[in-house]
């Protein structure tokens, strides 16, 4: 064994410009494949695999008659009418989620460092339930809280970071909009790096803090999302945006983001059939003017509409073409480098050497440049994610978290293990034709004349 790994590292001295040249095919070619096959595994990863076919987005269609026929992805947001009447009726026996999105600056209590604006939720307190959210200290509000409208904010793990150093903030305040506001949990959303729940799936920020939309309503924090009013009642949506609570609740216009969690199809049968029957009535009371009212899509179902991203796709299939041609490249690379040894190899065979003992010493040749051009290109890998992190953000004008973009640009360890076996078994592949030319070579057409 000894004599052959001798062998085989004088093998690897021989024609070493070739050997650079094959580790840097094999490094590029696994870099593009690993790079573009991270970003793509991790825009298409669905947020809430273990429950994304039971949670459902609720939809009411209460646009006019004449309206444009709608993909129901764009369906507009639910009216505060609506959701109160769906919870009323839907007492306890469903994980109903309902939620509107604003922004805010926050700053502690005492004034120690800069203050931060943040992107928030208002929300009830079933979310955190529905989002399997991780604690870092506390928990969720109560019902009691949220249905006396209670000041208490629940804050995210960066701008507990921010404002107390990471240490357990829980009963501590901090001022929204110069309201004090209680610390009753800090979470970490970044597991979520996709902003579901708003239905934008938006990669570039997600939720810094979630507040009871009790008290959001009652203290008319602003509402920044699209507020979607009926003809009649566009003139007020700016209004509505920072002003005129009472007139947005008695409104037909839609602001709120609902989500219901079904434990099995009779549950889920029952709510829809009820749905369905309180569309029907309102559209007798000149509330609703389509056909069909209810739309619901299952979270999968938005992530597969979302996650569809035809130039990730696209870049992801080039690479594995670039990839194949990197491999032919090196197999041609190889086959030159072999047959370079021609008479050497014929010497040995001359000396006594099998063919078996040929082939051991070219294959473990070839194990060895595969195995230190994944390990090169593992690098690059990392170089390249890196490279889209910081494009990533430059085309977001540099306002996107950093933190929920880095999560879409990180190595995943299983597509490492994916690209190192495809590459080990692609070389390998590559190699058995080189191989088997330099192994079945006559010595004596070779030495002939030496």
């Amino acid at each position: 064994m000894s004599e052959l790994i001798k062998q085989v590292l004088h093998s690897l001295k021989h024609k070493k410009n070739l050997n650079i040249l094959m580790v840097f095919t094999i490094a590029i070619g696994i870099a593009l494949m690993t790079t573009m096959m991270t970003i793509a595994h991790q825009e298409l990863k669905i947020s809430l695999p273990d429950k994304s076919d039971n949670v459902h987005l609720i939809m009411l269609d209460n646009r006019e008659l004449d309206a444009p026929v709608q993909e129901v992805y764009a369906m507009p947001r639910t009216t505060y009418k609506d959701v109160e009447n769906i919870f009323s009726s839907n007492p306890g026996t469903l994980n109903l989620v309902r939620l509107w999105e604003t922004r805010f600056i926050a700053e502690p209590e005492e004034l120690t460092v800069r203050p931060m604006r943040l992107n928030a939720s208002a929300v009830n307190n079933q979310l955190f339930d529905l989002m399997e959210m991780p604690f870092i200290y506390g928990n969720a509000w109560s019902l009691d809280d949220q249905k006396n409208s209670k000041a208490v904010i629940v804050i995210d793990k960066t701008v507990n970071d921010a404002f107390f150093g990471g240490a357990n903030s829980v009963g501590k305040r901090i001022l929204i909009e110069k309201k004090p506001m209680t610390i009753v949990g800090v979470m970490d959303i970044s597991v979520h790096p996709k902003r579901f729940q708003n239905r934008n799936f938006s990669t570039r920020r997600n939720d810094q803090a979630f507040i009871p939309y009790t008290f959001a309503l009652e203290n008319n924090l602003n509402r920044v999302a699209r507020i979607a009013c009926p003809k009649n009642q566009t003139a007020n949506n700016r209004l509505y945006r920072n002003n005129d609570v009472a007139g947005l609740k008695a409104s037909e216009c839609g602001f709120e983001v609902l989500w219901a969690e079904f434990k099995d199809k009779k549950q889920s049968d029952a709510f829809f059939t009820w749905l369905n029957a309180y569309a029907q009535k309102n559209k007798e009371m000149g509330r609703f003017f389509q056909d069909k009212i209810v739309y619901a899509l299952s979270l999968s179902q938005m992530m597969a509409f979302y996650g569809d991203n035809d130039w990730t796709q696209t870049l992801a299939m080039l690479s594995y073409l670039l990839f194949a041609v990197c491999i032919v490249n090196t197999s041609g690379i190889m086959l030159a480098k072999f047959q370079s040894k021609a008479k050497l190899v014929s010497l040995y065979r001359a000396l006594g050497a099998t063919k078996n003992y040929i082939v051991k010493i070219h294959f473990f040749e070839v194990i060895i440049i595969s195995f230190i051009g994944i390990l090169l290109g593992l690098v690059l890998s990392k170089l390249g994610l890196h490279i889209m992190y910081e494009i990533a953000r430059y085309q977001s004008d540099y306002l996107s978290d950093p933190k929920q973009l880095q999560a879409l640009y990180s190595i995943d360890w299983n597509m490492i293990i994916r690209a190192a076996s495809i590459t080990t078994f692609s070389v390998i592949a590559a190699g058995i034709y080189p191989i088997w030319r330099i192994s079945n070579l006559a010595p004596a057409s070779q030495l002939r004349g030496a």
